[in-house]
């Protein structure tokens, strides 16, 4: 068998974002009416010479009209992903090349300045965007080190480490873990979901829940789950539950190297629990006539979509003969179904421009969830209408990361 080429941080978040300094001195395209939203994009552009990224203010997700310059925001060299609390205008971009998170002030005009920089060095951390980083207040907020599994508590309004705690994670001889890059909350408890990997980077059954308590940052629980494999998707349906399931990489390495592989499947928590619920579990191979299937997504009024494409596809076969994961997530069409929740029906979606798997999570902005079409130069913010049509918004030059509506 052949190791698939496949960096483990990147099941994460699929792309790594780096970061680095600039001046200040470019002015963001919204209108400075305090009246008008005003939204922070992180996005990358990458070239055989150079990695850069890029502050992008805009006023609306879904105005195709809107033209964006990037001349006249930000521009940082390297990779970053923008975090940061709704509603404030302070954000934090981290870095994958260097320990350190930077500061960026906007003020009520929408003018930037590049602020203080923290950095994690001294506590053995050689990045910040892989693993987890979780805002909860101004003051403080949380990095969980994907090498070392510790968890750094630091205060953003200050720009200061406060202490740093175990997780209680640790990896075996021979695998690795990799953190659902998504913060779960319940009942202020921070729910952590770590997934084991072989040296061969394949999943393989064995996902392992955290339970942190937010308060006094301590260790509830760390509970391993032989069911669960390569849990890299949560979403939440109309009742509360939370369902997580496998992504695209891991049933197409599934379909490439048979048991070698986990095969997809799903969990969920139930609403108000902080445990995977002990009956319940499925897998959608049955129901879809394939074992190449991803999901959950958030679909409209609460539902859930999957993807699957079939195993006899002839460019998934092509695939298969090449021994190549990538060709398989590639590969036409793929198919939309939807669900009233986790455990519902699933129907097909009838609509040729859904042929593609989701490959990246949505981000949730003012509690919609916005996808990306994204064709190696363009992130088209996309979301989907009751009647599961595509709505495309606003385009964003080079790859989208993250969106934060600080007003």
């Amino acid at each position: 068998m052949k190791t698939i080429n496949w960096n483990l941080s990147l099941f994460s978040t699929i792309v790594l974002l780096l970061m680095g300094c600039s001046d200040n001195n470019n002015k963001p395209s919204p209108n400075p009416d305090s009246e008008e939203p005003f939204y922070v994009i992180s996005n990358t552009l990458s070239t055989t010479d150079n990695v850069t990224t890029y502050l992008t203010t805009v006023s609306s997700l879904e105005d195709p009209s809107i033209n964006v310059e990037l001349g006249d925001h930000l521009e940082f060299s390297g990779r970053g992903k923008v975090y940061g609390l709704t509603g404030e205008l302070t954000v934090y971009l981290s870095s994958l090349d260097e320990p350190t998170f930077t500061e960026v002030k906007f003020d009520e005009n929408g003018s930037p300045t590049i602020g203080r920089k923290i950095s994690f060095a001294n506590l053995g951390v050689a990045q910040t965007f892989s693993g987890l980083n979780v805002f909860f207040s101004p003051t403080k907020a949380y990095h969980v080190n994907s090498e070392s599994l510790e968890i750094i508590v630091w205060n953003p309004q200050e720009m200061i480490i406060e202490k740093t705690f175990p997780s209680g994670l640790s990896s075996e001889a021979g695998f690795s873990l990799v953190l659902l890059n998504k913060p779960i909350v319940v009942n202020n408890k921070l729910i952590l979901v770590a997934n084991k990997f072989n040296e061969d980077l394949l999943a393989v059954n064995g996902s392992i829940l955290t339970v942190i308590n937010m308060g006094d940052d301590s260790v509830l629980s760390s509970e391993e789950d032989s069911r669960g494999a390569a849990l890299l998707i949560a979403t939440e349906d109309g009742t509360g539950d939370i369902y997580f399931s496998s992504n695209w990489l891991a049933a197409a390495s599934h379909f490439l190297y048979g048991e070698l592989a986990a095969a997809p499947v799903m969990l969920r928590i139930k609403v108000g629990e902080t445990r995977f619920d002990p009956d319940w579990s499925r897998t959608l191979t049955e129901d879809l006539g394939t074992t190449i299937w991803m999901g959950a997504i958030p679909a409209p009024d609460g539902g859930m979509f999957f993807q699957s494409i079939e195993e006899d596809n002839s460019e998934v076969l092509t695939a298969k003969d090449d021994d190549n994961v990538w060709a398989v997530r590639n590969s036409r069409p793929w198919k939309w179904h939807v669900a009233t929740s986790g455990e519902g029906d699933t129907e097909p979606i009838t609509n040729d421009d859904l042929d593609f798997p989701v490959s990246l999570a949505p981000i949730n902005v003012d509690g919609k969830d916005y996808f990306l079409q994204y064709d190696g130069k363009i992130s088209i913010l996309t979301t989907l209408s009751t009647s599961n049509q595509l709505i495309n918004g606003t385009e964003i030059p080079g790859l989208a990361s993250n969106i934060l509506k600080i007003r």
